[in-house]
């Protein structure tokens, strides 16, 4: 009887642990961080259709924004921070224009906090986008570009 309990746990912690490490194409492959001096990212620039995350964090103290948005047909990520920057309403024609009851992937981090971006993406190209909370630090800056593929 031991040995079958044994068993029986042996493969429920083996379980886990393919859960948590083998995930579609996230977890920690991907991240993004606000320093307060821009948005740095380290990880797969490209995932799956369908859901991830995103490991976000703050090494401010003051909190973060963190979105991810479909760029538009015909745009590319290297265009986008020159506009973001005017902080004009030209930036909105770059990405794809939101539907009444279309998802929003976006998370914010409190203080020096981590947290996770969840997404569940359609194919197409997107920016992850990141700004400190005190909208005095500035507008939103480009961390990423992602390619989500079928």
């Amino acid at each position: 009887m031991p040995f079958v309990l044994a068993m029986r746990s042996g493969i429920l912690l083996w379980a886990v642990a393919l859960a948590i490490g083998c995930g579609g194409s996230d977890n920690a492959r991907m991240h993004a961080a606000w320093t307060g001096d821009g948005c740095t990212y380290r990880g797969d620039k490209v995932a799956r259709t369908g859901r991830f995350t995103i490991g976000i964090e703050d090494r401010t103290g003051s909190g973060a924004h963190f979105v991810l948005k479909q760029l538009a047909e015909g745009f590319t990520p290297e265009r986008i921070q020159p506009a973001l920057d005017r902080r004009g309403p030209g930036a909105i024609a770059f990405f794809v224009k939101d539907e009444p009851g279309d998802p929003v992937f976006s998370s914010d981090v409190v203080g020096d906090g981590k947290g996770v971006l969840l997404a569940d993406a359609p194919a197409g190209t997107y920016v992850l986008l990141c700004r400190g909370s005190d909208v005095t630090t500035g507008g939103l800056q480009v961390a990423a570009w992602l390619e989500v593929t079928a």
